[in-house]
């Protein structure tokens, strides 16, 4: 696990362009992807600490990906970005996301739950594999 990449993941490249920039700016690596095939591939390929993703996303939705990668990646921590609509709110939360921000959201407020959400992770919790030396 990369404790300080995190992966954005979003249909329109303008909000994928101004997370990424926003998680740099604070001091994370982030890297983005439009669809769920890339997005797949990026998260394997980069084993980031959270996955930003929002609700739709083309073909599949953000949820497919909440649910792909709380079970590939368990120690992943996701923050989905959807509508004010209870029900997905509630489904999001029981498919593994640690948070779910509604919008109409501006970038600011989506990179500062991200943020706290990382804030509240134990550093200690690895991924399977990974070690660490005191």
């Amino acid at each position: 696990m990369n404790p300080k990449m995190i992966v954005v993941v979003h249909e329109r490249p303008t909000i994928v362009h101004a997370l990424v920039t926003a998680f740099v700016a604070a001091g994370y690596q982030a890297a983005g992807a439009l669809t769920f095939r890339d997005a797949i591939d990026l998260v394997a390929d980069c084993r980031p600490a959270m996955l930003v993703v929002n609700v739709e996303l083309g073909a599949f939705n953000g949820l497919h990906l909440a649910v792909r990668c709380a079970t590939d990646f368990p120690w992943m921590k996701i923050v989905v970005v959807g509508p004010t609509n209870p029900a997905i709110e509630h489904e999001a939360r029981a498919l593994g996301a640690s948070a779910y921000v509604r919008r109409p959201a501006d970038p600011s407020i989506v990179v500062d739950r991200a943020l706290q959400t990382l804030a509240v992770t134990p550093p200690a919790l690895l991924a399977p594999g990974d070690v660490t030396h005191a």
